[in-house]
Protein backbone atom coordinates (compact mmCIF):
# COMPACT_ATOMS: atom_id res chain seq x y z
CA UNK A 1 0.00 0.00 0.00
CA UNK A 2 1.34 3.31 -0.87
CA UNK A 3 2.30 5.89 1.50
CA UNK A 4 0.05 9.20 1.13
CA UNK A 5 0.79 12.85 1.69
CA UNK A 6 -0.92 16.43 0.99
CA UNK A 7 1.47 18.93 0.25
CA UNK A 8 1.83 21.21 3.06
CA UNK A 9 4.78 22.33 4.84
CA UNK A 10 5.67 21.29 8.46
CA UNK A 11 4.91 24.19 10.98
CA UNK A 12 4.82 22.99 14.46
CA UNK A 13 2.80 19.72 15.68
CA UNK A 14 -0.53 21.33 14.26
CA UNK A 15 0.48 20.40 10.58
CA UNK A 16 3.67 17.54 10.97
CA UNK A 17 1.92 14.52 8.69
CA UNK A 18 1.41 17.28 6.46
CA UNK A 19 4.25 18.25 3.35
CA UNK A 20 5.59 19.75 0.37
CA UNK A 21 8.19 21.21 -2.53
CA UNK A 22 9.40 20.34 -6.15
CA UNK A 23 12.00 17.05 -6.36
CA UNK A 24 14.24 18.24 -9.09
CA UNK A 25 13.20 21.12 -10.10
CA UNK A 26 15.11 24.55 -10.45
CA UNK A 27 15.77 28.17 -9.07
CA UNK A 28 13.55 30.32 -10.95
CA UNK A 29 15.96 32.55 -12.31
CA UNK A 30 14.29 35.91 -12.26
CA UNK A 31 11.87 37.28 -9.85
CA UNK A 32 7.92 38.22 -11.02
CA UNK A 33 8.54 35.46 -13.36
CA UNK A 34 5.41 33.75 -12.15
CA UNK A 35 4.07 36.69 -10.94
CA UNK A 36 0.67 35.01 -9.75
CA UNK A 37 2.38 32.23 -7.36
CA UNK A 38 1.69 33.11 -3.35
CA UNK A 39 2.94 31.69 -0.35
CA UNK A 40 -0.16 31.07 2.95
CA UNK A 41 2.28 31.31 5.41
CA UNK A 42 1.67 30.72 9.06
CA UNK A 43 2.23 32.45 12.81
CA UNK A 44 2.54 35.54 14.33
CA UNK A 45 4.44 39.48 14.78
CA UNK A 46 5.71 37.65 17.50
CA UNK A 47 7.76 35.10 16.65
CA UNK A 48 7.28 35.91 12.67
CA UNK A 49 5.85 33.35 9.87
CA UNK A 50 7.03 30.38 8.78
CA UNK A 51 5.78 29.03 4.77
CA UNK A 52 3.21 26.01 5.04
CA UNK A 53 1.55 26.29 1.44
CA UNK A 54 1.51 27.75 -2.27
CA UNK A 55 -1.17 28.87 -3.95
CA UNK A 56 -2.13 31.71 -6.83
CA UNK A 57 -3.45 35.41 -6.99
CA UNK A 58 -6.58 35.23 -9.55
CA UNK A 59 -7.77 38.64 -8.42
CA UNK A 60 -6.92 41.76 -6.77
CA UNK A 61 -8.69 40.33 -3.50
CA UNK A 62 -9.09 36.50 -4.10
CA UNK A 63 -5.99 33.54 -3.42
CA UNK A 64 -6.76 30.18 -4.50
CA UNK A 65 -5.33 27.79 -2.56
CA UNK A 66 -6.03 24.08 -1.44
CA UNK A 67 -8.70 23.23 1.07
CA UNK A 68 -6.40 21.15 3.41
CA UNK A 69 -3.96 24.27 3.66
CA UNK A 70 -6.35 25.82 5.68
CA UNK A 71 -7.65 23.42 7.95
CA UNK A 72 -5.93 25.33 10.80
CA UNK A 73 -7.31 28.91 9.69
CA UNK A 74 -6.11 30.83 12.77
CA UNK A 75 -2.72 33.11 11.73
CA UNK A 76 -2.72 32.58 8.79
CA UNK A 77 -1.23 35.25 5.88
CA UNK A 78 -0.68 35.93 2.41
CA UNK A 79 2.44 36.90 0.85
CA UNK A 80 2.92 37.88 -3.10
CA UNK A 81 5.61 38.79 -4.71
CA UNK A 82 7.99 36.85 -2.82
CA UNK A 83 11.21 35.48 -4.63
CA UNK A 84 13.20 33.91 -2.06
CA UNK A 85 11.73 32.71 1.69
CA UNK A 86 14.28 35.10 3.19
CA UNK A 87 12.20 37.81 1.58
CA UNK A 88 15.78 39.72 -0.05
CA UNK A 89 14.11 39.92 -3.74
CA UNK A 90 11.29 40.82 -5.50
CA UNK A 91 8.58 42.90 -3.88
CA UNK A 92 6.70 40.96 -0.97
CA UNK A 93 3.12 42.33 0.14
CA UNK A 94 1.63 40.43 3.20
CA UNK A 95 -1.32 40.61 3.04
CA UNK A 96 -4.33 39.92 6.01
CA UNK A 97 -6.70 37.64 5.31
CA UNK A 98 -10.54 38.94 5.42
CA UNK A 99 -12.41 35.43 4.89
CA UNK A 100 -11.41 31.60 3.77
CA UNK A 101 -13.82 29.96 2.19
CA UNK A 102 -13.61 25.84 2.11
CA UNK A 103 -15.28 23.85 -0.49
CA UNK A 104 -17.97 22.80 1.58
CA UNK A 105 -17.26 18.98 0.60
CA UNK A 106 -13.85 19.09 1.16
CA UNK A 107 -13.79 16.95 4.00
CA UNK A 108 -16.76 14.23 2.79
CA UNK A 109 -15.87 10.49 3.70
CA UNK A 110 -17.67 9.47 1.39
CA UNK A 111 -16.64 10.72 -1.97
CA UNK A 112 -14.34 8.97 -3.79
CA UNK A 113 -10.55 9.83 -4.00
CA UNK A 114 -7.89 11.01 -1.89
CA UNK A 115 -8.88 14.61 -0.37
CA UNK A 116 -12.11 14.92 -3.19
CA UNK A 117 -12.96 18.65 -3.21
CA UNK A 118 -9.64 19.71 -2.37
CA UNK A 119 -10.10 23.83 -3.13
CA UNK A 120 -10.20 26.62 -1.05
CA UNK A 121 -10.37 30.38 -1.59
CA UNK A 122 -8.92 33.14 0.76
CA UNK A 123 -10.88 36.78 0.25
CA UNK A 124 -8.11 39.00 1.31
CA UNK A 125 -8.60 42.11 3.58
CA UNK A 126 -7.09 44.77 0.97
CA UNK A 127 -6.41 45.01 -2.63
CA UNK A 128 -3.05 43.79 -3.89
CA UNK A 129 -1.08 46.09 -5.85
CA UNK A 130 -0.36 44.78 -8.99
CA UNK A 131 3.27 45.66 -10.36
CA UNK A 132 6.56 43.55 -12.33
CA UNK A 133 6.48 40.79 -9.35
CA UNK A 134 2.77 40.78 -8.52
CA UNK A 135 0.18 39.71 -11.21
CA UNK A 136 -3.22 37.40 -10.95
CA UNK A 137 -3.87 34.27 -13.93
CA UNK A 138 -6.44 33.26 -15.76
CA UNK A 139 -8.76 30.57 -14.51
CA UNK A 140 -9.27 27.30 -16.94
CA UNK A 141 -12.69 27.19 -17.64
CA UNK A 142 -12.76 24.81 -20.03
CA UNK A 143 -11.54 21.24 -19.01
CA UNK A 144 -10.65 19.88 -22.38
CA UNK A 145 -8.31 22.67 -23.55
CA UNK A 146 -5.01 21.86 -21.72
CA UNK A 147 -3.76 18.20 -21.94
CA UNK A 148 -0.30 16.07 -22.84
CA UNK A 149 0.23 18.36 -25.48
CA UNK A 150 0.60 21.58 -23.14
CA UNK A 151 3.35 23.24 -22.31
CA UNK A 152 2.96 23.25 -18.48
CA UNK A 153 5.05 23.92 -15.07
CA UNK A 154 4.55 23.58 -11.67
CA UNK A 155 5.83 26.19 -8.71
CA UNK A 156 6.20 26.42 -5.31
CA UNK A 157 8.91 26.72 -2.10
CA UNK A 158 8.29 22.64 -1.21
CA UNK A 159 10.78 20.36 -0.31
CA UNK A 160 13.35 19.56 -2.68
CA UNK A 161 16.23 17.04 -2.99
CA UNK A 162 20.02 18.49 -2.28
CA UNK A 163 22.19 16.12 -2.06
CA UNK A 164 20.50 12.76 -0.78
CA UNK A 165 17.75 14.74 1.41
CA UNK A 166 14.68 16.66 1.06
CA UNK A 167 15.51 20.07 2.26
CA UNK A 168 13.60 23.20 1.72
CA UNK A 169 14.12 25.34 -1.09
CA UNK A 170 15.36 28.60 0.07
CA UNK A 171 14.62 30.04 -4.12
CA UNK A 172 11.19 29.78 -5.74
CA UNK A 173 11.31 26.19 -7.65
CA UNK A 174 9.94 25.16 -11.18
CA UNK A 175 9.70 22.12 -13.30
CA UNK A 176 8.07 21.71 -16.66
CA UNK A 177 5.44 18.54 -16.05
CA UNK A 178 2.70 16.61 -18.44
CA UNK A 179 -0.28 16.23 -17.78
CA UNK A 180 -1.69 12.55 -18.07
CA UNK A 181 -5.30 11.13 -18.46
CA UNK A 182 -7.21 10.27 -15.51
CA UNK A 183 -7.61 7.12 -16.60
CA UNK A 184 -3.68 6.21 -17.16
CA UNK A 185 -3.89 7.99 -13.80
CA UNK A 186 -5.91 5.51 -12.40
CA UNK A 187 -4.00 2.40 -13.61
CA UNK A 188 -1.21 3.45 -10.96
CA UNK A 189 -3.56 5.02 -7.96
CA UNK A 190 -6.63 2.88 -8.76
CA UNK A 191 -10.20 3.67 -10.01
CA UNK A 192 -11.76 4.84 -6.76
CA UNK A 193 -8.97 7.31 -5.71
CA UNK A 194 -9.20 9.34 -8.93
CA UNK A 195 -12.34 11.43 -10.35
CA UNK A 196 -13.34 14.25 -12.20
CA UNK A 197 -12.20 17.01 -10.05
CA UNK A 198 -8.52 15.84 -10.59
CA UNK A 199 -5.80 16.43 -13.09
CA UNK A 200 -2.79 14.40 -12.58
CA UNK A 201 0.64 15.07 -13.64
CA UNK A 202 4.00 12.56 -14.73
CA UNK A 203 7.16 13.28 -15.98
CA UNK A 204 9.46 10.19 -13.69
CA UNK A 205 11.72 12.83 -13.67
CA UNK A 206 10.28 15.13 -11.32
CA UNK A 207 7.21 16.01 -8.71
CA UNK A 208 5.37 18.08 -6.13
CA UNK A 209 6.39 17.67 -2.71
CA UNK A 210 5.71 18.56 0.81
CA UNK A 211 5.63 22.71 0.74
CA UNK A 212 3.73 22.60 -2.73
CA UNK A 213 0.47 22.17 -1.47
CA UNK A 214 -2.20 24.48 -2.87
CA UNK A 215 0.40 26.25 -5.49
CA UNK A 216 -0.10 26.45 -9.15
CA UNK A 217 -0.23 23.51 -11.97
CA UNK A 218 0.14 26.76 -14.89
CA UNK A 219 -0.18 25.76 -18.78
CA UNK A 220 -0.43 27.43 -21.89
CA UNK A 221 -0.86 26.10 -25.30
CA UNK A 222 1.48 28.02 -27.93
CA UNK A 223 1.63 31.34 -27.08
CA UNK A 224 -1.67 31.81 -25.53
CA UNK A 225 -1.89 32.76 -22.34
CA UNK A 226 -0.67 31.75 -18.84
CA UNK A 227 -3.76 29.77 -17.14
CA UNK A 228 -4.59 28.38 -14.01
CA UNK A 229 -4.79 24.78 -14.25
CA UNK A 230 -4.29 23.04 -10.68
CA UNK A 231 -3.81 23.23 -7.01
CA UNK A 232 -1.10 20.61 -5.96
CA UNK A 233 -3.50 18.32 -3.45
CA UNK A 234 -1.81 15.03 -2.77
CA UNK A 235 1.13 12.11 -3.89
CA UNK A 236 3.11 9.77 -2.91
CA UNK A 237 4.34 10.31 0.90
CA UNK A 238 8.35 9.70 -0.08
CA UNK A 239 7.71 12.44 -2.97
CA UNK A 240 8.83 9.42 -5.21
CA UNK A 241 8.90 10.80 -9.19
CA UNK A 242 7.33 7.17 -10.76
CA UNK A 243 3.89 8.00 -9.50
CA UNK A 244 1.97 11.04 -10.52
CA UNK A 245 1.18 13.82 -8.91
CA UNK A 246 -2.70 14.53 -8.26
CA UNK A 247 -4.01 18.13 -8.52
CA UNK A 248 -7.20 20.03 -7.69
CA UNK A 249 -8.39 20.47 -11.29
CA UNK A 250 -9.77 24.04 -11.50
CA UNK A 251 -12.38 24.43 -14.45
CA UNK A 252 -14.46 21.44 -12.66
CA UNK A 253 -14.62 23.77 -9.71
CA UNK A 254 -15.20 26.97 -11.94
CA UNK A 255 -19.17 27.63 -10.70
CA UNK A 256 -18.11 26.91 -7.01
CA UNK A 257 -15.27 29.62 -7.79
CA UNK A 258 -17.59 32.01 -9.70
CA UNK A 259 -20.16 31.76 -6.64
CA UNK A 260 -18.24 31.91 -4.21
CA UNK A 261 -16.14 34.86 -5.42
CA UNK A 262 -17.92 36.69 -8.05
CA UNK A 263 -15.28 36.08 -10.49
Amino acid sequence: MFALLTLVALFGLCVAERNANIINGKDVESPGTYPWQGSLQMGDWLYGYQHICGGSLISPNWFLTAGHCVEEPNGLVVVLGMHDIAQRYGAPQRVQIEQIFRHERYDNPRDAGQTPNDIALIKLASPVAYNDYVQPIAIDDMPEMFNKHSHCVITGWGLSIQGQYLKPAPILQEATTRIISNSQCKNYWGAEAIYGGQVCLLTQVNSACMGDSGGPLACRNGDGPWTLVGATSWGMGTCETYMPSVYTRVSYFRDWIRNTSGL
